[in-house]
Order: C-alpha cells, then sequence, then structure tokens
C-alpha cells in the first residue's frame, strides 16, 4: 500500500500565483481539463506513472456532477439486475479498494431492499442479492439477510406494510462525493501534480493540425481582495488568458465536454504553438476532421458543428433532517409501475432522499430542482413511509447534479433505461475525451484512459516523448491500486472521517490556539481551525468553495443565514484576504440554486 507519508503541502489562494506562472512557463506531458473526479482521477493516475501533469478547472473543484451525487459507492446491484456482470463486478472491486484506500472516507453502509409481490418477489430478490454478494466478496457477516416486517420496523420506522412484505439487507458503501474528490486531488498535488481551479480554457492550440496546449483565461474575480488578492497576483497577459503547452490533452469535463470538444474543430479560433520545447518529438499530423465546421463562422466566433457525445440527465435530491426520517440504514422504495426508485440515505445529521433521472436540455450551469421534481419526491416517500408525512417545511435544502449519459442513437424516452458506460477515445485532432462512468469506477476509467493515451503512437506520448525520463521505459504501469488516499483508521468523529491522516494537523492548530475550536455555525462541527486548515491546504479561492463543497454547511446547516455567513468571511478575511461583502453576496448567489 503507498501511503503518503508527508503531510499536505501550503496549497492555498496565495500559492496559487506560483501554479499560474509554471502553467505558462513550461511544458506539461499531460494537461487534464476538468476538476470533478475524473479529471482528478486522471491527474493522479498520470503524475503517478512519472507524467508531469497540469490540470485546470473552470469553476472549483467538484463543483459540477462530482459535487451532486448521491454519495454512494456501491457496487452495481442494477447492472446485476440489467445482466450486465461485467459491470458489476468491476465496481464491486473499485468500491472495495475504495475502502481500502480511504476506510475513513469511504464506509460501510447497510442498506435495506424492502420486498414486494409476496413469496416469488422475495425469491427472486434473494437470488439476485445472492448473487451481489458473490461478485462483491462480501464477507459473511455483511452477506443479505432477510428481515421480517417488523424486524424491517426496526431499522426504517413506518414502512408501508400493505405495499411491502419484509425486506432483505445488504452492504454498499457511502462517501462525501466532495470530499472524495479533493482527497484524490490533492494526494495529485502531494506527488507533484499541478493543479489550479477558476482556470478556463477559452481555445484549444494545435501544432500540425493536433492539440498540443490550449489558452487559459484566469477566472477568479479579484474584488477588492478576493481571489486575486493577498499575494495571489495574475500571471495572464492584458486580455487574461495565458499559453499552456502539453503533449497530451484530455477532455474530462463531464457534461460539458461536447463543448470542450468544439474548441478544437473550430478552425478560425485554433491557434497554433510557433514551436515545441525542443525535448518534444514532432508531433503526427492529425487526418481533417470528420465533421464539417459551421459555415458561417467568419469571424472565429461560432464553434464548429460536432456530433454530440453526451444526452445529460438530471437528478434531483432533498435534505431532510435526521429526526423526521429517523432511520438507521439506507433503503430504497420500490415505486409501483416505474423505473424509478426513491432512496433514503442517512448521511450524518440528515437524510438524502433521491432521485430523480430525466434527460436534461436545459443550461449546464447550477441546475436547480423543479417543484414538480421536488413534490414528486416527497409524494414517493410518504407512499412508502406513510407515518412520515413529509412536506416542504421539512426540508433543509435540495441539490440537483446532471449525468453526462452517452448517446446511443436508440431514442430513448427513459432515462433510467439510459446506458451510464464510459467513453475513453481519441478525436481526430489528437484531443482525448474521456467522460461517463460513475464515481465508483473513476480509478478505473482513468487507468484505462491513460493505458490508452500511452499505447497510442500517433501521440507524443505515445512514441516516449516527455519531459520525464520514465517515458522511455517500455512500460508505465498504473499505481493508484495502491494509493492510500490520506487513509486513517476509521473513526466516527468529524475530522477524522473527512480529513483521514490530515485531521492530526487541525488538532494541533486547535491545541494550539484554544479560540480554533470555536464551531462556525452554532450546533455544527466546522470548526474556526478546521476553516483555517481548508484556507491553507485545499485551495479556497472564495467563501462559496468553502461553505458549500469543502464543508457541507450551506447545505446542510438551517441556520446559515446571510448574517452567519458574514460573520464566517469577517473571521477568515485576514488570511483570505477577502472582501467581505462581496464574497457574502457571491456565496448567497449561489446557494440559491439549493433552496427549494
Amino acid at each position: 500500500m503507498s501511503k503518503a507519508t508527508e503531510a499536505m503541502p501550503v496549497w492555498s489562494r496565495a500559492s496559487r500565483a506560483r501554479d499560474m506562472e509554471r502553467l505558462h512557463d513550461e511544458t506539461f506531458d499531460l494537461l487534464v481539463i476538468g476538476g470533478g473526479i475524473t479529471g482528478c482521477g486522471l491527474a493522479l493516475d498520470g503524475v503517478t506513472r512519472g507524467l508531469k501533469v497540469a490540470l485546470v478547472e473552470q469553476d472549483d473543484f467538484a463543483s459540477g456532477t462530482s459535487g451532486r451525487s448521491s454519495r454512494l459507492i456501491h457496487g452495481g446491484l442494477r447492472y446485476l439486475r440489467n445482466g450486465q456482470l461485467g459491470v458489476t463486478l468491476e465496481s464491486s472491486r473499485e468500491k472495495k479498494r475504495l475502502l481500502e484506500n480511504a476506510p475513513h472516507l469511504v464506509r460501510d453502509l447497510p442498506f435495506m431492499l424492502p420486498v414486494s409481490g409476496g413469496l416469488a418477489g422475495r425469491a427472486v430478490l434473494s437470488a439476485g442479492l445472492w448473487g451481489y454478494d458473490r461478485f462483491a466478496g462480501q464477507t459473511k457477516e455483511c452477506e443479505r439477510k432477510y428481515l421480517t416486517a417488523e424486524e424491517a420496523e426496526e431499522y426504517v420506522p413506518g414502512l408501508n406494510h400493505e405495499r411491502y412484505q419484509g425486506a432483505f439487507l445488504f452492504h454498499d458503501a457511502l462517501a462525501d462525493d466532495c470530499r472524495l474528490t479533493l482527497h484524490v486531488i490533492k494526494r495529485a498535488v502531494l506527488a507533484g501534480a499541478l493543479a489550479v481551479n477558476y482556470a478556463a480554457v477559452t481555445e484549444l492550440l494545435t501544432t500540425d493540425g493536433r492539440v498540443s496546449g490550449a489558452k487559459v483565461r484566469d477566472v477568479a474575480v479579484d474584488s477588492g481582495g478576493g481571489a486575486g488578492g493577498n499575494g495571489s497576483r495574475s500571471v495572464a497577459p492584458e486580455n487574461g488568458e495565458l499559453v499552456l503547452r502539453a503533449r497530451a490533452v484530455v477532455n474530462a469535463t463531464g457534461v460539458w465536454a461536447d463543448r470542450v470538444r468544439s474548441l478544437a474543430l473550430t478552425p478560425a479560433r485554433v491557434a497554433a504553438i510557433a514551436s515545441p520545447p525542443a525535448t518534444a518529438s514532432p508531433p503526427a499530423t492529425a487526418t481533417a476532421p470528420a465533421t464539417t465546421p459551421a459555415s458561417s463562422a467568419t469571424d472565429g466566433s461560432a464553434k464548429a458543428q460536432i456530433k454530440p457525445l453526451l444526452r445529460p440527465s438530471k437528478g434531483v435530491h432533498l435534505i431532510i433532517p435526521r429526526e423526521r426520517l429517523p432511520i438507521s440504514c439506507a433503503v430504497t422504495l420500490p415505486t409501483p409501475g416505474s423505473t424509478e426508485n426513491v432512496f433514503l440515505v442517512p448521511f450524518e445529521a440528515q437524510v438524502i432522499v433521491g432521485t430523480t433521472d430525466a434527460f436534461h436540455g436545459g443550461p449546464l450551469a447550477r441546475p436547480r430542482a423543479s417543484a414538480d421534481e421536488i413534490d414528486t419526491l416527497l409524494t414517493r416517500v410518504n407512499e412508502g413511509l406513510p407515518r412520515a408525512a413529509l412536506t416542504r417545511e421539512d426540508i433543509v435544502s435540495t441539490y440537483a447534479g446532471l449525468r453526462p449519459l452517452l448517446q446511443t442513437g436508440g431514442g430513448e424516452q427513459d432515462a433510467t433505461c439510459a446506458s451510464r458506460a464510459e467513453h475513453i477515445a481519441r478525436e481526430s485532432t489528437g484531443l482525448w475525451t474521456v467522460t461517463g462512468g460513475k464515481l465508483t469506477t473513476y480509478r478505473r476509467m482513468a487507468e484505462r484512459a491513460l493505458d490508452a493515451i500511452l499505447a497510442d503512437k500517433d501521440g507524443n506520448l505515445g512514441r516516449g516523448s516527455g519531459t520525464s525520463g520514465a517515458l522511455n521505459s517500455p512500460k508505465r504501469p498504473c499505481r493508484t491500486r495502491e494509493i492510500e488516499l490520506f487513509a486513517a483508521s476509521p473513526a466516527e468523529d468529524h475530522l477524522t472521517v473527512n480529513y483521514g491522516s490530515e485531521a492530526r494537523l487541525i488538532r494541533k492548530m486547535m491545541k494550539d490556539d484554544p479560540a480554533l475550536s470555536r464551531p462556525l455555525v452554532p450546533g455544527e462541527p466546522v470548526t474556526l481551525g478546521e476553516a483555517r486548515y481548508l484556507l491553507a491546504h485545499e485551495r479556497v479561492l472564495h467563501l462559496s468553495d468553502l461553505l458549500i463543497r469543502r464543508t457541507r454547511l450551506a447545505l446542510c446547516a438551517p441556520q446559515m443565514t446571510g448574517k452567519e455567513a458574514a460573520a464566517i468571511a469577517t473571521a477568515l478575511a485576514p488570511q483570505a484576504g477577502w472582501d467581505v461583502t462581496a464574497e457574502v453576496a457571491r456565496f448567497l448567489e449561489e446557494a440559491r440554486q439549493f433552496s427549494n
């Protein structure tokens, strides 16, 4: 098992200026576009194979799909039910690896599946879960267990016993998706990768017709001590953009993948890097793109016409106080006559209720739950748990995420039946696109993608050129199977669960200065010391980064108000260099998406 033997270095807003300079001054083996779990997994895989890696993200890390999931790390029971045995086996293996490599963060989750349909329904469900246990390699204590209606009531009070006749208990896993994504990118940075948030790719650059870099704009807002303040000056030229050179470029932007693909196919806007670094082998000449540029793109402002890869679907979740749903395990409530089930997942002091699954044709940025979607979930919960009698007044917050589902050409009307397959392919321009897949299998998808990139004889890395001598060796095997993600022994305390081995740094800070033990919000576990650590070691640029993604206070603390946010910003402003008024306004605007 490969461990991070040293503590996370300073990776702050102030150190970002140095990273921006390096993006501009140095040449990289691999540029990853996208700071979700897929991109962060690619960065970790690449840097631990000896590649010189840079990652840029237009927003914050885990600000898209990777921070809006159901937080389940699962072995793929639904795939087994659909006959996708290989997917189930791989998902089960990856779940086991995550439980081993991040046992503090990825935790075992007992899961109840109620039985309907009498003895026949029980027999079918039992057989499926037996197979699931075999694929997952479950220990004896974690194998499926049948519960009578009375026993099920002890785990999930108020089950609709007219609809369900007993239940099965099986085991999956749970993790905060934002924290998992941050663990992965921090581990990549610790290994030598360069990762910058709020750095948007505006153009893809080519050499001899092949993508060989990007123009990157620093979109961090300097609002009088905002993201550009406190020593974090921008090194970009007057137009706010810098040139980043790389031997291989990977588009890992999730639901934004088609937009990034189009950047490579807009001839009027694709610039050529004048001369590649001397250490690089001459890139191969790409064949002409199969797609035809838009005829109206005379000024270079229009995107080329590409055949879309993706058809996103939206999943909505509700966060309900645990006292309103006093369940002791997760539970799926099958909905008769529907392919969509509702599930309840206990998470700290709340319960996550989800999810919907419908194709989404709206804006990709910051999707919101609609009134109809909220009402649908409340109705399904109340039908399965009649005594709960949930109303909108019980909702702490809502959130919505977009799944990067692949176009299949089959004209599916039901998103629940659409493929969750991954896509790894090189465009004719040399741009690699990696999308699809799911949270549980991010590591394996990154491994397959890097294997393909390094084996591509038409690419610079596949031909052995690169910044590291390791690239000239015949084999560069994946190492992430054994890399721990700041692992610590499983524990129930807040700091260990969320920070693993890094928790000791926060505890030391609070021991040295007891004032740092003060909660940021009364009744919540997040302290001033934890916030200080996040500013210093997790590249927090804005108050919203801290309250929405590094912690979950914006979603889970019902008492979080503008007044509370202002108090937090004021307390942290000396270290963060924030304009308090500007940061609070930005946070409140972003937090609106979670209201119901």
